[in-house]
């Protein structure tokens, strides 16, 4: 855009007839608007971007800040749920569960099956019981083995037809496409 206005002005200080000399000067003129023009256009974009980033410098400011109370949060989460280990690991029973519950949240599922297949046949504990079922169906799950975790859960269902777990097992029993009955109409009725 420079060089053609540069260049009208050369043609305008050689031009020899006024004719040729009105319309090189009403092009000059044209171009100077549309380099005006522009002008104030970039200045508008620069302007909405020196906005956008102090929107974004203010919004970074305000998650870093918020980021601390997230690390303060985490730790008093992390020395209760140490804590809740410490007094489950007093009783023999609560040892086992925690050894699978370990396994089974370290990714560890094969061994994890092992202990909480062990630990729902060894004890009677209901609560425990019904959550070690879970974690085994959904260990089986996660080792590809969808028969077995399909078992897990219709075991589950019809054992256990009062459990505040029944509505989460028999949602995870549909996503593993297994056939369930008789829980779909109590958990419906729970919403």
């Amino acid at each position: 855009m420079r060089w053609c206005f540069l260049i009208l002005l050369f043609l305008v200080g050689c031009a020899q007839n006024s004719q040729e000399l009105v319309r090189l000067k009403s092009r000059l003129a044209e171009m100077q608007v549309q380099v005006e023009k522009r002008n104030r256009e970039c200045e508008q974009r620069l302007e909405a971007i020196e906005e956008r980033q102090k929107f974004v410098e203010e919004m970074l400011d305000e998650a870093l800040s918020k980021w601390d109370l997230v690390q303060q949060v985490v730790k008093k989460l992390e020395s209760y749920r140490k804590n809740q280990i410490e007094v489950t690991l007093k009783s023999e029973m609560g040892k086992e569960y925690t050894e699978a519950y370990l396994a089974w949240y370290s990714g560890d599922y094969k061994r994890a099956i092992r202990e909480l297949s062990a630990f729902i046949a060894k004890h009677n504990d209901r609560y425990l019981k019904q959550q070690a079922q879970m974690l085994l169906a959904d260990s089986y799950a996660r080792i590809g083995k969808r028969r077995s975790a399909c078992q897990v859960l219709r075991d589950f269902i019809s054992r256990y037809p009062d459990s505040v777990f029944l509505c989460a097992a028999y949602y995870k029993a549909k996503k593993l496409y297994c056939r369930v009955k008789g829980a779909q109409k109590r958990c419906l009725r729970r919403r």
